[in-house]
Order: C-alpha cells, then sequence, then structure tokens
C-alpha cells in the first residue's frame, strides 16, 4: 500500500514539473500567422501572405499587454500548436457550413481553465476575408465563447473586438465585442460574465461603451474611458474616470433598468479625448443629494457594499430607494456554473470535516467507553499493513 501512495506522488510530482517547464516556454515566434498543412478557407485564398502579417501584429501586439492574473507578467499566449493558422468550421443551424482561420495556443498565461484539449487556451481567429480583422481571444471571454462551441458558439457569433476594459463603481470591467451582442465580465472573472445578445434583446440591447482604436496604444483611454490595458496595469499618470452606471438585467429581455449603459459617460467634446465631463451626473462622485436605485432578486444584509452601508433589514427583489451622497451601490450575482460549484465544494468540505470529527473524536471517546484502547487498535492496523507489505516484498 504505501509503494502504491510513493509511486502516485512521485508520478504526480513529475507531472508538475513537466507542465511547469511548458508554462515557462516562450512561443516560437516563427510559427505565429505560419499556414498550416489545411490552408485557408477559400473566401481567404491568395491573402495568405497579408492573413500571416496580421497575426503576426496582432501577437506582438498582444504581448505588449499584461496577463490577467497580477503575478504572471506580460502576457504570453503559449505553445503555438501544430496545426498552424489553420480553417476552423463551424455550422449555422440550418445546417449550412461555414469556416474561418484560426490558430491555437497551449500553455501561456491565459486564465482559461477548460476549453476543447488546450491548457490556458488562447488564439487569434479571422472571421472576416473583406477586412482581415484578426481578433486575440483570451482569458475569461475565451473561456465563454469556448465552452458555447467556439465558431459554433451561435449565441455569440464571431469576435469582432480584442477585450478591452474601464472601471465602472470602483469595479474593473472587461468588455468584448461579437457579430451577435457583448460580453460584459466584472472584475474579469468568468464566473461574473454575461452575455448581451442583440437578438433575445432587440431594442433593448444596452450598448457597450466604444473598443480604443484596434492595436493602439494601450494605456490611452478613449472617450468611454476604456484602455487596451486591464486598470490595475495602468501607469501612474493614467487615471480614466471611474464611470458610475447601471448595470442592466439581463434576466428578462426588455426589462433593463436605468439607462442600461447606453449613456455611460457624457462627454464635453471641448476636452481631452478620455476626460468626462465634470458636471455630468454619470460621472463617479459627481452627483449628490437623493438618489434611488433598484435591487433584484439579491439579498443584503448588514454589509457594506461599495461604499455604501445596508444594514439592519434584509432587501430582496424589491426597490430601495434613500438618500445617498455620491458613490453606488453595486451588487454582482455569479453566473449558475460558479453558484453550483460553490455548493458542491461546500458539500465537500462539511462532508471531510464530518468524517474527521468522527475518526479522530468521536471514534475515540466510543472506543474508551467500550473500554478499548483506540491507540492501540490503530497500532495494531499498522503491524497488520507492515505485515502485508513484507508478504509483497517475499512474492
Amino acid at each position: 500500500m504505501k509503494k502504491l501512495v510513493s509511486a502516485a506522488i512521485s508520478a504526480a510530482l513529475a507531472l508538475t514539473t513537466l507542465s511547469m517547464g511548458l508554462m515557462a516556454g516562450a512561443t516560437d515566434a516563427s510559427q505565429v500567422g505560419a499556414i498550416g498543412d489545411s490552408g485557408v478557407p477559400d473566401a481567404f485564398k491568395g491573402k495568405e501572405a497579408e492573413l500571416t502579417q496580421k497575426y503576426k501584429e496582432a501577437y506582438n501586439w498582444g504581448i505588449t499587454l499584461h496577463s490577467h492574473k497580477e503575478n504572471d507578467g506580460l502576457f504570453n499566449f503559449g505553445d503555438a500548436s501544430g496545426e498552424l493558422v489553420h480553417i476552423w468550421s463551424g455550422t449555422d443551424p440550418e445546417g449550412n457550413v461555414y469556416q474561418i482561420c484560426n490558430q491555437d495556443f497551449d500553455n501561456g498565461t491565459s486564465t482559461v481553465s477548460n476549453a476543447f484539449s488546450y491548457n490556458n487556451w488562447a488564439a487569434i481567429v479571422c472571421a472576416d476575408p473583406e477586412t482581415l480583422n484578426v481578433v486575440i481571444m483570451r482569458d475569461a471571454a475565451a473561456e465563454w465563447y469556448a465552452k458555447g462551441g467556439g465558431v459554433n458558439n451561435w449565441k455569440s457569433g464571431s469576435p469582432t473586438t480584442n477585450q478591452y476594459w474601464r472601471t465602472e463603481n470602483g469595479v474593473p470591467v472587461c468588455y468584448q465585442q461579437f457579430e451577435n451582442g457583448h460580453l460584459r465580465i466584472e472584475e474579469g472573472e468568468v464566473w461574473y460574465a454575461e452575455f448581451y445578445s442583440k437578438i433575445d434583446l432587440g431594442d433593448a440591447y444596452p450598448q457597450p461603451p466604444a473598443a480604443p482604436p484596434a492595436y493602439g496604444d494601450i494605456y490611452t483611454p478613449n472617450a468611454d474611458g476604456c484602455t487596451w490595458e486591464e486598470p490595475k496595469y495602468l501607469p501612474s499618470n493614467v487615471t480614466p474616470p471611474d464611470v458610475t452606471t447601471n448595470v442592466p438585467n439581463n434576466e428578462v429581455p426588455g426589462g433593463q433598468t436605468g439607462d442600461d449603459n447606453q449613456n455611460p459617460a457624457i462627454v464635453d467634446p471641448s476636452l481631452p479625448a478620455g476626460t468626462v465631463d465634470p458636471n455630468s451626473t454619470t460621472a463617479s462622485g459627481a452627483a449628490s443629494g437623493t438618489a434611488s436605485g433598484t435591487v433584484s432578486d439579491t439579498t443584503v444584509s448588514g454589509s457594506t457594499v461599495s461604499d455604501n452601508t445596508v444594514s439592519g433589514s434584509t432587501v430582496s427583489g424589491s426597490t430601495v430607494s434613500g438618500s445617498t451622497t455620491g458613490g453606488t451601490t453595486t451588487v454582482r450575482q455569479m453566473n449558475v456554473g460558479a453558484t453550483v460549484g460553490i455548493v458542491v465544494a461546500c458539500v465537500v468540505v462539511v462532508g471531510a470535516g464530518a468524517f474527521c470529527l468522527y475518526w479522530f473524536v468521536l471514534r475515540k471517546k466510543k472506543a474508551a467507553a467500550d473500554g478499548v484502547d483506540a491507540e492501540a487498535v490503530d497500532e495494531a492496523a499498522q503491524a497488520e499493513e507492515k505485515s502485508d507489505d513484507k508478504t509483497d516484498d517475499k512474492k
């Protein structure tokens, strides 16, 4: 038994060492944008050289950004897969096959926890043969997209922008736009990802803040206060506005509340780019006096949320109004998958605790009550195990 345990531990350590070695490897730049054996879709034929150049430019720009996790440094795509730039085929709801270009990367610093057969999947895709607009997929947006089927993700369609950031109500929020809508991801974590569908919401679709100029300066905020770089990595001399905005209620199509981000920031054209008008009521801290808001399907009791304290009562599925001076109460909800994961983890922890309580406390107390020395029983069991090991050695 001990030998089996030792072998298992040794194998685990070997796999960990190997995976760490792979994580440390840099991408072979000569493979970026190289066309694979499958070639490119017919719509891209004759444009291979330009496509390769676009891929290389996107890659070189992407590695100037930081990884999402603070200790990972600059973003590392990882190892290019052996397919290189290849055809990625999808099927539409009517059964028609369509194709885009894709290059996969593995074992980099993308935070994707589960996508296809890759570890930390990242990709560079191109779905438009006319503009050859290439898009980097990484982190939470890539994980959400992959779990919906990737090229077969009909809820989103193909991505049209890279991920970009701004601060809303003191919270960093990541956006990425797709053909059929956009993702809004608070704190850049996949369990806070919400997709807003143009198809499902129709006229009630909340327009996302504009993305910065494609492949431009990563630190310069645009008029909506958005940057390509994550807010925590911005230089000290760059301070985009903290935008106060109402988060749309995405659970009921057409049932959004407030301004739904339709007017995320009022910008005075006479001010420098990226500056929010200080007289605008959408700028954080600019509005004061009495404010009211809606908290739906959320329970808040005796806790502080985004600099506003709600105490002494429980609020659930009702409208709350009161006097507020500056600041905004923000309550974030995790998606169903994250909630189920937390419940399962709690069950495992409680089960383990109950077992430990029985094995180390209650069992010995029962043995003592029955006049049996539990430690003697344990020693006898260990002696029996040693005897079995010796027998196995002889064989």
